[in-house]
């Protein structure tokens, strides 16, 4: 059985698990306290690994529209205190916001609706990267996915960098609207969300587009097939990514 040195005490290798702290090394003191071993472990004399950190496979990187998409909620309140739910879509080659859909509850089936009206402006997409949310794992969903032949990438629970795309548009979203709108009634919110989203599409230049807006660059898309932008890796539980 290999066995690990970590601060003259002797762990068993067997103990090392990469994704539950539950099962984390433990270590015996001299005084025979058993307490978990935090931050790092001596391999040998020279290799160091880090504790408590998941396994993680780099995602291969979208190269075309529609290959794959992210999606996930927002949630907000308009001036009368009552709950508002946003749904963002995102293509994450071209960087267009595919759809905010605004509604105070919404559901798996008011999800699929959704991806059904913007399939049909733009056809299905590959993948759809998303979290764990109810909505999301929803049957309603899973049909969806399985008759359309759409795969649902879902995220590690507690780790929104899987779906980093959707998590900083989310994060443009409630800086630069969320946060400087008052929202006097539902009506008002899906107004104030829809002319935002048109001005991100069609007015906003993106660095990684080239300085290029989301539309534009989606055109030239569909008028140069080849056109290519630089990606950073993402991180995905996908085999696929």
């Amino acid at each position: 059985m290999a066995r690990i040195d970590s601060g003259g005490c002797s762990v068993s290798a067997d103990w090392l698990h990469y994704a539950d702290p539950p099962l984390a090394p433990i270590r015996r003191s001299r005084t025979g306290a058993i307490t978990p071993i935090i931050g790092w472990l001596q391999y040998a004399d020279h290799e160091v690994a880090p504790l408590r950190r998941s396994v993680t496979q780099p995602k291969q990187l979208c190269s075309r529209p529609n290959e794959l998409w992210s999606m996930d909620f927002v949630a907000d309140a308009p001036f009368d205190g009552r709950k508002l739910r946003m749904l963002t879509v995102v293509d994450c080659y071209t960087r267009e916001c595919l759809a905010i859909d605004v509604g105070q509850s919404l559901k798996g089936e008011d999800v699929v609706n959704s991806l059904n009206r913007i399939c049909a402006e733009r056809g299905s997409p590959k993948t759809i990267k998303t979290d764990n949310g109810s909505e999301f794992i929803s049957k309603a969903m899973d049909r969806w996915g399985y008759e359309r032949q759409v795969e649902l990438d879902f995220s590690r629970p507690g780790k929104p960098t899987d779906n980093a795309r959707v998590e900083s548009f989310n994060g443009r979203l409630r800086q630069e609207c969320l946060n400087t709108h008052w929202f006097l009634s539902l009506d008002d919110a899906k107004a104030k969300i829809a002319a935002w989203r048109a001005d991100y599409n069609e007015n906003r230049p993106h660095s990684a587009l080239g300085w290029s807006t989301p539309a534009d660059f989606a055109r030239s898309c569909r008028s140069t097939p080849s056109a290519a932008i630089p990606e950073e890796p993402e991180v995905s539980t996908s085999e696929r990514y």
